[in-house]
C-alpha cells in the first residue's frame, strides 16, 4: 500500500518515555533504548509521511528489527543472571578483606547488568504488545479504505459538512411544535442499492421518522430531537478511531444530514428555532391547534416530553389539521387553565352540526373527567415509579447496558470522560488491576482484584475498549453526564 498515515497509534507510557528520556541524558546506548528509538522513529514516520509495506513487513520495518533484538535481549538476560551467580560463590568463599571489598564491588556490577537485562526484557514485552496495537490500527485503516471504495466519495469526505445555517429569511411558524406535519415532510433517504445491504442504525431511526410523518404522526418537537440525537451521533464518530465499521456509519450520517437539509419542513423548523430565541419561550404551541399522537417504539427520540399531552389528531376530519389565528394567545403558550377549553373546542369541530345543547354540555363534563383507563394508567405509573426507586443501587439506571468485557453481566459502571457504560462490577476490578500491574511498581506486582480498595478503584485511570480515552470509572448512579450504551 502506499504512504498512508495511521491515526489512533499508541505512543510510549509514561514510564518508558522517562526511561528513554534518562538515556538519552546518560548518553548510554543500550538494547532497551535501541527499541524504544525504533519505535519512536516509527511514530515519527507516521506523523511525516504515513506507513506503507516495508515500515510493516520489510527489511527495515520494526518487525524486523525486533526479531534480531529478540535473540540479544534472551542472552543478555541470561548471561547477567549466570554471572550474579558466580559472583555470589566468589563473594561467599571470599575471607581476606580486600577480596571482600573486590567481591562486594563484582556483586554491585553483576547486580546493574541484571537490572539492565531486566528492563531491556521488559521493554521488548512493551514493543510486543504496542506492535500488535499498531498491526490493529493498521488492518483497520485497510479495512475502511477497501470499504470507502464501494462509497460514493461525497458520503465520506467529512461528517456533516452541509451548512447548518438557513439560506432563508426568518418568518413566523405556522405550525405549533406538537401539530402534525404535511404527509411528504420528510424526503426519502438517496441510496443505492450497494447501500442498502449495509444500512445503519440512524438510517433505520430515519426511515421510521419518514414513515411517522406520512401517517400525519410527526412534529416539529419530534425533528428536533432527533437533528440533536444527529449531532450526539456526527460527536460520537469523531472520537472513533478508524475501522470499516466508523466509514459506514460516517456515510450513513451524511447520507441523512443531505435528505435532512433537502426536506420541505427546514424552512418551519428554522422558524421555530428563532421564534423560540426572539421570544425566550421553550416552544411555540397554540392553544386550539391539534397534537400528534404519543409515539411507542424503539427510538426515544420520538417520544414527546411528559409535560406535553399528546392528542389524538382525525385523519378524517380535515379541518382539525388546520390552525386556528383567533385561537392563538399573545404569547403562543398553551396554558394550564387554557388547556381544558381547546380539548373541548377540537372535540366540537369534529362533532356533529345537529347536536343538542344537552348532549353537547353533557359531552363536554364526561371529556373534563378523568376516565377509568386514565386513572388506572396513573395507579401503574406510579406503581412502575415506586418499584424502580425500591431496586437496589447496583441493579438501578436510567439506561441499561451490558459489560463489554464478560458480555454476561449487566454494565454499571461509565467511563467518566466519554460517557460509555462498560464494566460489571468484576470486570471493573480486573481492568483496574491489570493497569496497575501494567503501571511497573514494586507493589502492584502481584496484586489481585479482590484485593483492591474503594480509593484504587475509584482514582485508578483505565482505558475505555470503545473510544481508548483513558478515564475512571464511576458507578452510573453518581455520573451526571450523557451515557451512552
Amino acid at each position: 500500500m502506499p504512504n498512508v498515515k495511521i491515526c489512533g497509534l499508541p505512543k510510549l507510557p509514561r514510564e518508558a518515555a522517562k526511561r528513554l528520556e534518562l538515556l538519552r541524558n546518560s548518553n548510554q546506548y543500550n538494547l532497551e533504548r535501541e527499541m524504544y528509538e525504533v519505535y519512536s522513529d516509527m511514530l515519527r514516520r507516521n506523523e511525516e509521511i504515513g506507513m506503507s509495506d516495508l515500515d510493516l513487513q520489510g527489511p527495515t520495518s520494526f518487525h524486523t528489527r525486533m526479531d534480531t533484538i529478540r535473540p540479544k535481549v534472551e542472552q543478555q538476560y541470561h548471561t547477567a543472571n549466570k554471572r550474579l551467580a558466580i559472583a555470589k560463590r566468589i563473594a561467599g568463599s571470599s575471607k581476606e578483606p580486600e577480596e571482600l571489598v573486590k567481591s562486594k564491588e563484582l556483586l554491585r556490577s553483576e547486580l546493574e547488568a541484571v537490572e539492565e537485562a531486566q528492563h531491556a526484557a521488559k521493554a521488548y514485552t512493551l514493543m510486543v504488545r504496542l506492535f500488535a496495537k499498531v498491526i490493529d490500527r493498521v488492518s483497520d485503516a485497510v479495512a475502511e479504505r477497501e470499504v470507502q471504495k464501494s462509497i460514493r466519495p461525497e458520503l465520506v469526505s467529512s461528517i456533516g459538512c452541509q451548512n447548518e445555517e438557513s439560506t432563508t429569511l426568518p418568518r413566523p411558524p405556522q405550525l405549533g411544535v406538537y401539530e402534525p406535519l404535511s404527509p411528504d415532510a420528510v424526503m426519502p433517504l438517496d441510496m443505492t442499492p450497494e447501500e442498502m445491504e449495509h444500512i445503519q442504525h440512524t438510517e433505520l431511526a430515519y426511515n421510521v421518522m419518514r414513515d411517522l410523518c406520512q401517517r400525519k404522526r410527526l412534529c416539529i418537537c419530534q425533528v428536533l430531537q432527533f437533528e440533536d440525537w444527529m449531532k450526539e451521533e456526527k460527536i460520537n464518530l469523531q472520537k472513533c478511531l478508524p475501522s470499516k465499521e466508523r466509514i459506514l456509519r460516517m456515510a450513513a450520517c451524511n447520507r441523512i444530514v443531505r435528505s435532512f437539509r433537502s426536506s420541505h419542513f427546514t424552512e418551519e423548523l428554522q422558524a421555530h428555532k428563532m421564534w423560540r430565541i426572539t421570544n425566550l419561550v421553550e416552544h411555540y404551541d397554540p392553544i386550539a391547534a391539534p397534537r400528534v399522537p404519543e409515539y411507542k417504539g424503539q427510538f426515544p427520540m420520538f417520544v414527546l416530553p411528559e409535560t406535553c399531552p399528546a392528542k389524538t389528531v382525525t385523519d378524517t376530519a380535515g379541518e382539525s389539521h388546520e390552525r386556528r389565528p383567533e385561537a392563538v394567545t399573545g404569547d403562543g403558550v398553551c396554558g394550564q387553565d387554557a388547556w381544558p377549553k381547546a380539548q373541548d373546542a377540537a372535540q366540537a369541530d369534529v362533532q356533529e352540526p345537529k347536536e343538542q345543547p344537552a348532549e353537547r354540555a353533557e359531552s363536554s363534563r364526561r371529556s373534563l373527567e378523568p376516565s377509568h383507563f386514565d386513572c388506572d394508567r396513573q395507579n401503574r405509573v406510579k406503581q412502575d415509579v415506586a418499584d424502580a426507586d425500591s431496586e437496589g443501587a447496583e441493579a438501578s439506571g436510567e439506561l441499561e447496558g451490558i459489560c463489554v468485557v464478560c458480555i454476561e453481566k449487566s454494565a454499571l459502571f461509565v467511563m467518566h470522560e466519554c460517557g460509555h457504560l462498560i464494566f460489571c462490577p468484576g470486570c471493573r476490578r480486573k481492568a483496574v488491576a491489570k493497569e496497575l500491574k501494567e503501571s511497573g511498581k514494586t507493589q502492584w506486582k502481584s496484586v489481585k482484584p479482590g484485593q483492591l480498595s474503594n480509593k484504587e478503584l475509584e482514582r485508578t485511570k483505565v482505558r475505555c475498549p470503545i473510544c481508548r480515552e483513558e478515564s475512571v470509572a464511576v458507578a452510573q448512579k453518581k455520573f451526571s453526564g450523557k451515557v451512552y450504551t
